[in-house]
């Protein structure tokens, strides 16, 4: 599938997409309202959330409406777009009413509990020829799509081995009220749902292949919760390589955000704690060492003030009417691995994909 990406500038110049804002925490906070408010393309109307405080904070600062509910904010005729960032359980029915009511949809993952709810958001989205993407932004960072370039110039021949790992101390380090991450009901998952679908999201894009198989090991050694706060996945695709997937809420003194990709020719290694995170080890044909120049990796605690692209690349999806990087049908990849690698954590078993459309997060 091309992932094609287009030009913005055109739209600049027209009247900006109207965009309603779901959800006014942290996430929308430090993220997608600056970003919005960043962007000519877009005019934030309207934002709600359940906390009236937030949503009338949110209001008073982005110039924006408040409405009650997510209902009446879709019943507007002035919003064209909606981003929904709001708890997990939430995703698919909120999605899915935004989708109905004629609204291109930036949904927060996971895009529901079972593929079939997936499948439906999907399938709304091109019914009404809707932009669906889901808020996963590994694929735009700096570091990454500098990877992926050199992937496509063979830099290191065909890759047949990777290590990818992404931890912090927790999601009270990013959000001390979202207690709702530690609930079963709520969330779901834990660390692999939270923070191991962004390496899983990250490794479909660059290896451009799908997973053929997983086995994984999982606990809770920390949080007082239900849900895994660490997660270790072993990963075959479906061209052969394989590799191993980490998933922390336990990192304690500082996020860990690693890429390590092994080919015929060398590596690439990707150290998100470093101010030059990129660099290349090549075997062949004259052994040596590379440092590649690209941005620092965004963290939690620098979120916010770079651009992560996402509502960028949101926009101009909508305009050029290309099908987004990380498109409803991306999501669903990366879901149904999670849910893969859940059930093999929880069954001592390797899971074979595809899985049917019933297999849930819950799934044991």
């Amino acid at each position: 599938m091309t992932r094609a990406r287009g030009s913005m500038s055109s739209r600049a110049r027209m009247a900006p997409i109207r965009v309603g804002v779901v959800g006014c925490g942290m996430i929308s906070r430090r993220r997608y309202l600056p970003e919005l408010a960043r962007n000519p393309a877009a005019a934030i109307v309207a934002v709600t959330d359940v906390n009236e405080a937030s949503a009338r904070q949110a209001s008073i600062e982005f110039a924006a409406t408040t409405e009650p509910d997510a209902a009446a904010l879709f019943a507007r005729d002035d919003v064209d777009a909606v981003v929904v960032a709001i708890p997990n359980r939430y995703h698919f029915a909120v999605g899915h009413a935004a989708l109905r009511a004629g609204k291109h949809l930036l949904l927060e993952k996971p895009m529901g509990r079972t593929l079939a709810e997936a499948d439906a958001l999907i399938a709304a989205a091109d019914q009404r020829g809707l932009t669906l993407m889901m808020a996963l932004n590994q694929p735009f960072m700096p570091v990454h799509q500098a990877v992926k370039q050199m992937l496509a110039a063979g830099t290191i021949g065909r890759v047949h081995r990777f290590a990818v790992q992404y931890g912090h101390s927790g999601p009270e380090s990013w959000s001390p009220p979202a207690t709702w991450f530690y609930d079963r009901d709520a969330a779901f998952a834990g660390a692999l749902l939270d923070l191991g679908i962004h390496k899983i999201d990250l490794l479909l894009w660059l290896l451009e292949t799908g997973v053929a198989q997983v086995s994984a090991l999982a606990g809770t050694f920390v949080k007082a919760s239900p849900l895994e706060d660490n997660a270790v996945c072993l990963l075959r695709m479906r061209d052969g390589a394989i590799g191993t997937l980490s998933a922390s809420w336990t990192a304690f003194g500082g996020e860990q955000n690693d890429l390590t990709l092994y080919g015929d020719l060398g590596r690439i290694e990707v150290d998100g704690t470093a101010a030059q995170p990129l660099s290349v080890v090549l075997e062949k044909p004259v052994p040596r060492r590379l440092v590649v120049e690209v941005p620092a990796i965004e963290t939690n605690a620098t979120s916010g003030l770079a651009p992560s692209g996402v509502i960028d690349h949101f926009l101009e999806s909508i305009v050029t009417g290309r099908e987004p990087l990380v498109s409803g049908r991306v999501g669903r990849a990366s879901l149904e691995v999670v849910i893969a690698a859940l059930r093999a954590a929880r069954r001592g078993e390797v899971v074979s994909l595809p899985l049917a459309a019933a297999a849930s997060l819950w799934d044991a």
